[in-house]
């Protein structure tokens, strides 16, 4: 689901975190400013509850048909409801939003989109 995400639990103000950033791989820590991000030991712990024995997450790609009513969910149209209308490959699909009145077909992930 994070590809090339490592979660980590280390204290602020007591851990090295030289180690990390040396690590062969390691692009950087991803920050909030100068302070690295705080993930929710809950969410931690969802992700982990889905992951199967070699720690892989598997994603439900979700089954949508031509004609069905979908919202986007993330990115820049979040809000937007719209008509699916095709699969372009694995992960990209094209919508028909309403935007000002004119009817614009939209490619973008189906991750992006629920049922509306």
């Amino acid at each position: 689901m994070f590809p090339r995400y490592l979660f980590i639990q280390l204290n602020c103000t007591t851990d090295n975190w030289s180690p990390i950033r040396s690590t062969l791989g390691v692009s950087s820590i991803v920050r909030f400013g100068t302070y690295p991000m705080q993930v929710p030991n809950d969410l931690v712990s969802i992700l982990m509850e889905n992951e199967d024995q070699h720690g892989i997450q598997h994603a439900v790609m979700k089954d949508f048909r031509p004609g069905d009513r979908v919202e986007i969910i993330d990115g820049a149209l979040s809000g937007y409801e719209g008509i699916f209308l095709e699969e372009k490959s694995k992960d990209r699909v094209t919508i028909l939003l309403n935007i000002a009145g004119q009817h614009t077909r939209v490619s973008m992930t189906r991750h992006n989109l629920q049922f509306a």
